[in-house]
Parts: C-alpha cells; sequence; structure tokens
C-alpha cells in the first residue's frame, strides 16, 4: 500500500506551534515545532525545560533543525542540548547512498557514529505522521532518530477517532491530533506531558522534584552495613541492572535487589593518559603517577575531588568539569563530571551511574562513578571520597545518553513505587 504524501498534515504545524512540557503534573518547559515548505520542508524544534537542583534552577535549551524530503525522510539534521551554558551533545544526521548516517559528538571529545535507513523520520512528527497514515486504526510503524540522543530505532502506534496511540522506541505515548494539529502528546511511562498553549510561558520556576528523598521501611539504621536488600514494586514495565554491587531478580511484586559493598579481588594496569590541555591535566598527572593500578588510581581521584570541592550546593553549568574544578563548587552532578575528566586524563576507563543512595532513612537520586577493572565495573563515589562507597543504592543505569534516559523513566515513576527492606 502506498505511503499518502502528508504535506497537509505537516504544513498544519506552521506557523509555530507552542506546548507546556509537564512533570509529574508540574510545568518544567515550553517547546516551539514548526515546519515550512513544500516538496522540501524545514523542521525547526526549540525546547527551554528548567529543573531544580536544591537552591539552583538550571534552565537546559535543545535546538534541532532539519530538512525532510517527501514522506518526512531526513536529508539533513543538526542538534543540540545545552544546561546553563554548557554544551552537553550535538547530534547530526546526513542522507547518503547507502543511508543516513548519524553521529553524536560528546563533552570529552569522543564521536559515536551509527547508520540508519534512509526511510528514517524526525521522532518530533511521529504522533502526526502516524495519525495521517493510519487508516480506521491501522498500525503504523515507522523508523526514527531521536533528535535529543542520535538514538535511532522504531516507532509504532494507530490512529482513531483524533487520538493516536503507540509506542516510540519503547516508550508509550498518547496523543490528541484535531483538525490536522497535535493538541497533546503524553508519555506515561516518563510522567510527561506536551499541551498546545497560544501563551507558552517566558520563565519556570520549578519546585525540585526530588528534594525530601523516598522513605524507606526499615532503613534507618542500615544504610552502611555493607550488605543490603531492597523490594520495589507498582514498577511494571522497568528493569533493572545486575552487576559487581547489584544482584537483580524479579519477584511476585515487582523486583528484588541485593546491593554488596565489593571491590575488585585484583588490580591492572591503568591505560595510556590522554592530554586534553587545561587546568585539570597537571593535576591528573600528578596524582596518577603513583597510581600503578586502575583501582588504585580510582582511589586516589576520589580523594582528591572530595579534597578540592569545598562545596557541595548544585552549579549553574556543573556539567562542565573545569567550572567545577575553579570554583571548588558542585553537587554529586559536577563531582562526578569531574571525576570523569580526571579519569580520561589517567586512562582510567569510568562511566557514570544513576540511582538512588541511601541516607537518613531515605533514598535520594543520587549519581556516582563506575570504574573498569578486570572486565568488570565497581562503583566509586567521589562525592564521598570513598572507593568502595559504604552507603547502598540502587543502580538505575549507567553509561551515556541512554542511560540518562533508562535513568529518568525510573525517576518520573518513583512517585507511585513502594520500597521496603527485606530482612538478611
Amino acid at each position: 500500500m502506498p505511503v499518502p504524501l502528508l504535506l497537509p498534515l505537516l504544513l498544519a504545524v506552521h506557523p509555530p506551534t507552542d506546548f507546556v512540557m509537564s512533570l509529574s503534573g508540574v510545568p518544567v518547559g515550553h517547546v516551539r515545532l514548526s515546519v515550512q515548505g513544500a516538496q522540501e520542508q524545514h523542521l525547526e524544534y526549540r525546547s527551554e525545560t528548567w529543573a531544580r537542583r536544591g537552591p539552583v534552577v538550571v534552565r537546559s535549551v535543545s535546538r534541532i533543525e532539519a530538512t525532510l524530503a517527501e514522506g518526512a525522510r531526513i536529508v539533513r539534521l543538526e542538534a543540540d542540548r545545552h544546561e546553563g551554558e554548557v554544551l552537553v551533545r550535538t547530534v547530526s544526521a546526513r542522507a547518503g547512498k547507502s543511508g543516513l548516517k548519524v553521529r553524536r559528538a560528546l563533552p570529552d571529545g569522543r564521536v559515536l557514529e551509527s547508520a540508519a535507513p534512509s526511510a528514517t523520520v524526525p521522532s518530533a512528527l511521529v504522533a502526526m505522521l502516524i495519525a495521517g497514515r493510519s487508516a480506521g486504526g491501522e498500525r503504523i510503524c515507522l523508523t526514527v532518530l531521536e533528535e535529543s540522543s542520535g538514538r535511532v530505532g522504531e516507532a509504532c502506534g494507530s490512529a482513531e477517532r483524533g487520538q493516536v496511540t503507540g509506542e516510540i522506541l519503547g516508550e508509550p505515548f498518547v496523543a490528541q491530533v484535531r483538525e490536522e494539529r497535535l493538541e497533546r502528546l503524553e508519555l506515561p511511562g516518563l510522567r510527561t506531558v506536551f499541551t498546545r498553549t497560544a501563551e507558552p510561558p517566558n520563565e519556570l520556576r520549578p519546585p525540585d522534584l526530588f528534594d525530601k528523598g523516598i522513605a524507606v521501611s526499615g532503613l534507618a539504621g542500615h544504610e552502611e552495613d555493607g550488605l543490603l536488600e531492597l523490594a520495589v514494586s507498582r514498577l511494571e514495565g522497568l528493569s533493572l541492572p545486575s552487576g559487581t554491587g547489584q544482584a537483580t531478580r524479579v519477584s511476585a511484586d515487582g523486583w528484588r535487589v541485593r546491593w554488596s559493598r565489593v571491590e575488585p579481588p585484583r588490580d591492572e594496569p591503568l591505560g595510556r593518559p590522554r592530554k586534553l590541555g587545561g587546568p585539570l591535566d597537571p593535576e591528573a598527572s600528578r596524582a596518577c603517577e603513583e597510581a600503578f593500578g586502575r583501582w588504585a588510581a580510582a582511589k586516589v581521584l576520589v580523594e582528591l575531588v572530595e579534597a578540592h570541592v569545598e562545596d557541595d550546593r548544585p552549579l549553574v553549568g556543573e556539567r562542565s568539569a573545569e567550572k567545577v574544578w575553579a570554583e571548588r563548587r558542585g553537587s554529586c552532578v559536577g563531582r562526578v563530571e569531574l571525576f570523569l575528566a580526571l579519569a580520561r586524563r589517567c586512562g582510567l576507563p569510568a562511566r557514570k551511574a544513576l540511582g538512588l543512595v541511601a541516607a537518613d532513612g531515605r533514598l535520594w537520586s543520587h549519581a556516582w562513578v563506575q570504574v573498569e577493572v578486570q572486565g568488570a565495573w565497581w562503583d566509586v563515589e567521589p562525592t564521598e571520597g570513598e572507593a568502595p562507597p559504604r552507603s547502598a543504592r540502587i543502580l538505575f543505569a549507567a553509561g551515556e545518553a541512554d542511560a540518562e534516559a533508562a535513568a529518568g523513566r525510573w525517576l518520573a515513576r518513583l512517585p507511585g513505587a513502594s520500597i521496603s527492606v527485606r530482612p538478611q
């Protein structure tokens, strides 16, 4: 069955359409989307969101520009994301004879490249595309590019009486389309809703959604026992990783998570140092010159970060390791970025870990680090200067952009979760 051309539907987005973005019912940002042109369309997307970390409000801006061919296929795409004044990610895509080439540039200078079919479309237009192509509730599947992360995957759904339901890269969505215009898009797994508005906000001052932590029955006094098992329920559809410090299994009502304080039984040599320039190079060299192994270097670096960063308040732009170092201030997020930057210069393989940490009888949203030794990943704690860490934790995800998305799904669902300590 031939795919119909959707010019009337796409042009319905022009003039620009504005949306308010809400997280767990709280307005946290706005989005502007427009598509112009006829045979070749030009897509423009801009979002501004505000997140509170204690007393600090951080403004993030995402921009996307794309040229689209017939059927909304991507010909060219450029996207970037800033947190405060720090550029945290860029994504570009170019269509060629063999398909779409996707390139992700990360803040540490690494470039990740992948390929996608030539039929790939932007995820920002998925709901409207399915609405235009699904006749009588027929299920439609598209290859999509998630512009903010560079992920490529499948989006499927069907439309009936103005409502579109489906999944984007495994995430369920529900959209309302009226008179060929997107009115509302809901991502229930992320507790996120986009609602069309005639008056977008200039700025928002959202509350800190995680400032009180999560009370856990029986946790008080056991946060640093070195071995803790938790029962997590009412979080259907999510998964937890297992690793050196975390064992997980599915139970009748959710998950059992067993955390233990562990460190590698033996060390291995550091890799080749990297000279990236700037004030961190000599500091990393001094810190690692006597550390002949990876785990030894991890211990030195967590102590260096904990001692150097004297102020634990969040810092606007703390995704910049150089800024955290210069101002000697940063939350767990900033300390992790600083550790990772020093680790790269030392030749120590390390990655960001995201999840919850136990303190004062509660679980709190937290970021820490894992380092690779003998082919496995081991937890270290730059915020407290510990390797291995003392405080129990639940790991949601580790790594790059995909891990941030996975951790975001968990954090969005936590208000409806039930967590308790299991007896040993």
